[in-house]
């Protein structure tokens, strides 16, 4: 994960950092969403309020947007090499997570 995104930020690639944002965002947002008990520690009730509600599904929803509307103007190959990016992501979005489930 770490890999990935020091790649990103050495990349210096707008295009590439919406696809990072949009995949953490998003998973985070689907994550902060689920109907689970709230946490006791104030802590991590804190980080999960962070990554709910319809102020951070509006921020979620302007990177997609902003990535949708920059992805218009992607020629094909620049369009697959995005996608491969966005799978990367979120393989590795998944991978973070599950490595902090099985904890």
């Amino acid at each position: 994960m770490v890999e990935g995104m020091l790649d990103t930020a050495h990349a210096n690639s707008y295009v590439r950092s919406l696809i990072v944002m949009a995949v953490a965002e998003w998973l985070y947002l689907d994550w902060g969403e689920r109907e689970l008990a709230d946490p006791s520690r104030p802590e991590h009730l804190g980080w999960i309020e962070l990554h709910r509600g319809a102020d951070f599904r509006a921020w979620v929803q302007v990177i997609v947007d902003e990535l949708d509307r920059v992805g218009a103007d992607l020629d094909e190959a620049e369009r697959a090499k995005a996608a491969g990016l966005w799978d990367r992501f979120v393989r590795l979005e998944l991978e973070f997570f599950d490595a902090a489930y099985s904890a």
